[in-house]
C-alpha cells in the first residue's frame, strides 16, 4: 500500500511542480518537504491532511488546459508549474498589450486570496524582468502589495539588483504584517544581496518588549515570532524553554 508520501510523490513528477511551489502550497520550508520525501521524518496529522488535499487538489486540475486559465481562475486553487508557464506564454503571444495585463494581474493580488498570490508569481517569472519591474512601479500606493508572497519570491528569482527591488523588498521585510511575505522576501535579497536572511531578519525585525518569550513559542506558525525567538534566545533559554517547548510542537 503506497504511503501518502509517495502519493505525493507521485503527483509532484506527473505535473512536473517544484517542491518549492508544494512546500509553500502546504505550509512548510522546504527543508521540512525535503525530510519527508527523502524518508527521513514523517508528517504529523494535520499535515497528512493538507498533502491529501493537495493531492486531491491536482487529481481535480490536471486536465485544466491553458484555455480554461483566467485571471479569476488563479484563485480556484494553485496551479501546475507546467500550466501556468504555458498561461505566460499564451499571453505573450496573443496579447498585445503584455503589460498592462502585467501591471492588471499585480494590481490585482491585495484583492484576491493566497492562491491567486503564489500562481500570479509563478506566471511573473516567466515574463522578461524590466517589465513586472515596471509594473510594480506603475502600481498606486506600492504598500498594497508588502503581503504579497509571490512578488517576494519572484524578484528574489529574477536576480534583478537595482536599487527599486532591493529597497521594495526591504520594505516587505519592514512594514509587512504577513509574515511569510516578511520571510520570503529576506530569503530574496539573500539571493540577490549576498546577505544571509536570519542576518536581515534579525536586523530589520523589531521586537515587541511587551511579549514575553513565551508568547512567541505560543504563536511559533507566525514566521515573526521565530525571529524574535532568535534574537532573545540564549544559552540558558535554548536548553531550559526553547528548545523542550519547540520538540513539542
Amino acid at each position: 500500500m503506497k504511503s501518502i508520501i509517495d502519493e505525493l510523490k507521485q503527483v509532484i513528477s506527473k505535473n512536473k511542480i517544484s517542491q518549492e511551489n508544494v512546500a509553500r502550497d502546504l505550509g512548510v520550508t522546504l527543508v521540512t518537504l525535503n525530510r519527508w520525501v527523502k524518508g527521513k521524518a514523517v508528517p504529523r496529522r494535520s499535515a497528512e491532511n493538507k498533502i491529501k488535499t493537495f493531492i486531491a487538489r491536482c487529481d481535480s486540475t490536471k486536465n485544466i488546459g491553458i484555455k480554461d486559465l483566467s485571471t479569476d481562475s488563479l484563485g480556484e486553487c494553485i496551479y501546475t508549474e507546467e500550466q501556468l508557464k504555458d498561461f505566460a506564454l499564451k499571453i505573450k503571444t496573443e496579447n498585445s498589450k503584455i503589460f498592462e495585463f502585467v501591471v492588471n494581474l499585480i494590481d490585482l493580488i491585495p484583492e484576491k486570496n493566497r492562491n491567486y498570490d503564489w500562481n500570479v508569481g509563478s506566471i511573473l517569472q516567466h515574463f522578461d524582468a524590466e517589465i513586472v519591474v515596471d509594473a510594480i512601479k506603475k502600481i498606486d500606493n506600492l504598500p498594497r502589495l508588502h503581503n504579497s508572497i509571490g512578488l517576494s519570491w519572484v524578484l528574489g528569482e529574477m536576480n534583478r539588483k537595482d536599487v527599486f527591488v532591493l529597497n521594495y523588498l526591504k520594505d516587505v521585510v519592514r512594514y509587512s504584517t504577513d509574515g511569510d511575505a516578511m520571510w520570503r522576501a529576506a530569503f530574496s535579497l539573500e539571493n540577490l544581496d549576498n546577505e544571509e536572511a536570519i542576518v536581515i531578519l534579525k536586523r530589520i525585525v523589531k521586537i515587541d518588549k511587551t511579549k514575553d518569550l513565551e508568547y512567541y513559542i505560543d504563536n511559533i506558525n507566525d514566521k515573526k515570532s521565530l525571529v524574535a525567538i532568535l534574537v532573545m534566545s540564549n544559552s540558558d533559554n535554548i536548553q531550559n524553554i526553547i528548545y523542550p517547548n519547540v520538540k513539542e510542537v
